[in-house]
């Protein structure tokens, strides 16, 4: 009990002195509509580029928004700050390849919706939703060849590799073509008040939105996380 509010305390002050300091980017400014259908992903790297270039700072998607985009990339010393609703492109044309999970694990694998690596400091938060649009990939579980996966693993949500000092709460997840939220070689990492929803896995006769392999938390090579007040329900 003491090591776990000693680890919370840690996680507290370290959000309390960058946030002390934070600069505001909201994605608007840098063009994004938010209608939901137009493509706002060039508007939202951006913004992200901006906040990195300025050793980082809060990249806001406004309440009353969906904001479509295809896969972008986030950086050091980054609240994403999501109040609205992130809309992930169904399509393959909107994800690299090969993806972050390539570059790891040696996989042939899309690149994830949001990711990045060699991160420190960042949070993920807002209120909102993130939605991955998913029905469109979980039918490559059973035949990878089908489009959008082409033979391709399927999108991340969030995939996050070698990154010191995460916090992620107050946001929804859903609909994800894979796994949630992938964590690979993480230290320090504080998860809660958080929802998770994809449609359940099956395994005979199954719903036309079955979902496999859309773990809420995957991590590899993880130490001082901590996961808590949270709803979780996906696929096996």
């Amino acid at each position: 009990m003491v090591l776990k509010k000693l680890f919370l305390i840690f996680i507290y002050v370290i959000n309390l002195i960058f946030n002390i300091h934070t600069q505001d980017y909201n994605v608007r400014d840098f063009g994004a509509i938010g209608d939901g259908i137009t493509d706002d992903t060039n508007s939202i790297r951006a913004a992200l580029q901006a906040a990195a270039n300025s050793n980082g700072g809060r990249v806001i998607f406004d309440s009353g928004y969906i904001f479509f985009t295809g896969c972008f990339q986030i950086y050091n010393n980054t609240i994403l700050d999501v109040q609205g609703t992130i809309l992930g492109s169904n399509s393959s044309d909107h994800y690299g390849f090969p993806g972050i999970n390539s570059t790891f694990f040696n996989t042939m694998a899309w690149q994830s919706l949001i990711f990045g690596s060699n991160l420190a400091n960042v949070t993920i938060t807002g209120g909102g939703v993130i939605d991955g649009q998913g029905a469109n990939w979980w039918p490559c579980f059973s035949d990878p060849s089908l489009p959008p996966c082409s033979n391709k693993t399927r999108p991340r949500l969030i995939e996050l590799n070698v990154i010191k000092d995460l916090v992620i709460h107050n946001v929804t997840l859903q609909n994800s073509p894979m796994y949630n939220i992938a964590l690979n070689f993480c230290d320090t990492a504080h998860i809660y008040d958080i929802k998770i929803f994809n449609p359940p896995s099956c395994w005979s006769t199954c719903p036309p939105l079955a979902s496999h392999n859309t773990d809420g938390v995957n991590m590899y090579v993880a130490s001082n996380v901590l996961i808590e007040n949270s709803h979780i329900s996906t696929g096996i």
